[in-house]
């Protein structure tokens, strides 16, 4: 079974303790109001992706009609001077007829339409699974704060214990290697992705800004065109950066699992030393954090985000500054 199915086994198995008449399960209206919050979460998080999708599509329509309102509704342009909704080179002359014209202005919408689609479909997918993954997180916290919960015997209290610690790092060790699985998956679309867009950031910036008679639905193509980029790679990385939280925080969750001793059994005695010593190395395992890298060159993250910002201005910096000397020198 694979890593994903082992992560749904483990999550059907919430609240499960010994088999012994003296042991008591979590109730399961507990387990299924944990599941309905989590669940709740992560329809909140991907309810960005639905903002996401509505806005590549204004983009798209943008692309698509606004040169058609330049060709009908502009100034004069000539009939060698058409434009279409992406600069492109071809292989043949577009402009020698209209319905050459037209087949070409059809085929570069679609083309555009499918490379759009099929990219946010990519990191629509990567952003579905880590909020599974980061729900799958929160589901463990949810199981080890009921760790010490529902003992009535004492003197099972540290089987029982033991038990569920089995069951809590075997459902741990599930989700690490699903996320490791997830990340060797998507390392090369990651890769490029971010070195692409960090290019296409700079590049649309430094066309916005050196632009000369360009009509004014070329603005709003490129000022919609780098908001979208800005806001698909955000989200991407803001997904990234909940991953490593939610993996970190699983350490501070063992550690307030009233391991010291609270009222969850008649005696009101710590746990054992053997418990505590399997709590001791889950806090220290679980202080590596989960996750998911660009072939280990750069990490998803709200980090990774300023850096792609920094270095998209650097380099747009440095082409403008060697545009506006060229022109100084052509003068």
């Amino acid at each position: 079974m694979g890593s994903k199915g082992k992560i749904a086994g483990c999550a059907a198995h919430d609240g499960l303790c010994l088999h012994s008449e003296n042991s008591k399960c979590y109730p399961s209206y507990v387990r299924i109001s944990s599941k309905n919050s989590v669940g709740a979460e992560c329809r909140k998080r991907m309810f960005t992706f639905s903002i996401m999708t509505a806005l590549l599509s204004c983009l798209i329509i943008m692309y698509c009609v606004l040169p058609l309102v330049e060709i009908f509704f502009g100034p004069q342009i000539d009939p060698q001077e058409k434009p279409f909704p992406y600069k492109m080179v071809f292989p043949y002359n577009p402009y020698k007829s209209w319905i050459r014209y037209v087949g070409t202005y059809m085929f570069t919408s679609f083309a555009g339409i499918c490379v759009v689609t099929t990219l946010f479909a990519e990191d629509t997918i990567l952003g579905f699974f880590i909020t599974y993954t980061c729900g799958q997180f929160r589901l463990l916290h949810k199981r080890i704060d009921k760790l010490f919960t529902g003992i009535v015997n004492p003197e099972l209290a540290e089987d029982v214990q033991l038990d569920r610690i089995k069951r809590i790092v075997q459902k741990h060790n599930n989700i690490i290697r699903f996320a490791k699985r997830l990340e060797d998956f998507f390392n090369p679309i990651l890769l490029a992705n971010l070195m692409i867009s960090s290019v296409l950031i700079c590049m649309v910036g430094f066309q916005i800004i050196t632009g000369k008679n360009m009509f004014i639905g070329d603005y709003v193509k490129f000022i919609i065109y780098i908001s979208s980029a800005l806001s698909q790679l955000y989200i991407l990385c803001d997904n990234g950066d909940a991953l490593i939280k939610q993996s970190t925080v699983t350490a501070q969750v063992i550690y307030e699992c009233q391991w010291e001793g609270s009222d969850r059994i008649e005696s009101y005695k710590p746990s054992s030393k053997r418990v505590r010593n399997h709590l001791g190395f889950m806090i220290l395992c679980s202080q590596q954090p989960v996750r998911i890298t660009a072939f280990k060159f750069s990490t998803l993250s709200l980090q990774s985000f300023t850096a792609i910002l920094s270095t998209s201005i650097s380099y747009f910096t440095l082409l403008r500054s060697v545009y506006f000397d060229d022109e100084k020198a052509h003068d």
